[in-house]
């Protein structure tokens, strides 16, 4: 399921509309199909996100472990990484403010109540 959802999250921004449509319907079915595997995925996301808990402090990055460095907030996504969960989340989100056909708006909606409500906290930092 993880590798489907990151080849669909890349058609996501295909440039024909139709396409994106097609896309948005599949992965629609997708979550429909696997709901409880998709959870486990937003729970194994969550259980990865939190190993990687970072104190960001003046420009500094302290990561459990002992490292520290200069390059600060900027440079944390290469530490804690986005998950697939996070990422076709992100890229629904995105693809809901920029997209301007109707038919391709109420796919993204249907896709995204399918996926239903996710806390915030379960999913890995953006940059």
């Amino acid at each position: 399921l993880r590798k489907r959802l990151g080849i669909l999250s890349k058609l996501l921004s295909h440039e024909n509309k139709q396409v994106r449509i097609a896309v948005l319907s599949h992965l629609t079915d997708l979550l429909r199909a696997n709901r409880g595997l998709f959870l486990r995925l937003v729970e194994s996301e969550e259980s990865v996100s939190l190993r990687f808990l970072t104190v960001v402090s003046k420009d500094v990055a302290v990561v459990p472990g002992g490292e520290e460095g200069a390059e600060g907030a900027n440079d944390l996504s290469s530490v804690i990484g986005k998950g697939g969960v996070t990422e076709i989340v992100q890229k629904l989100v995105s693809r809901c403010v920029i997209e301007m056909d109707d038919d391709a708006r109420i796919a993204l909606a249907k896709c995204l109540g399918e996926m239903g409500a996710i806390d915030p906290n379960r999913l890995a930092a953006s940059p």
